[in-house]
């Protein structure tokens, strides 16, 4: 399993990056047996100007199954990634249930 957390272009403190990481990692360890890679992207779109300008992206790549890609966008590096975490964990959790439920038919002889 792979988490990768670049936040290089948006400022993070070194407090804030332990915490995301700390995150996915318990994420991946919920969903192990369905999560291949976690990638985390975070970037100041205008710089230093302001604004609502901080965007994140989070992709889980599962096995077998089309990856889970949420961008969110707010005023701080913090409220995107929360966001982007909540939406991604809602996800994620809503089609490991819907896959449990559904279970494969014997087969007739």
């Amino acid at each position: 399993m792979e988490i990768y957390v670049n936040t290089k272009k948006a400022g993070v403190s070194p407090g804030f990056h332990f915490d995301m990481e700390r995150r996915l990692g318990r994420l991946y360890r919920k969903a192990s047996h369905a999560i291949r890679r976690i990638s985390l992207t975070v970037t100041d779109v205008n710089g230093p100007k302001g604004g609502i300008d901080k965007l994140c992206k989070l992709r889980v790549s599962m096995s077998g199954k089309p990856a889970i890609v949420v961008v969110a966008r707010q005023d701080t590096s913090e409220k995107a990634f929360v966001e982007a975490f909540k939406r991604v964990n809602q996800t994620l959790f809503r089609q490991l249930k819907k896959q449990q439920r559904i279970k494969p038919k014997p087969l007739l002889t």
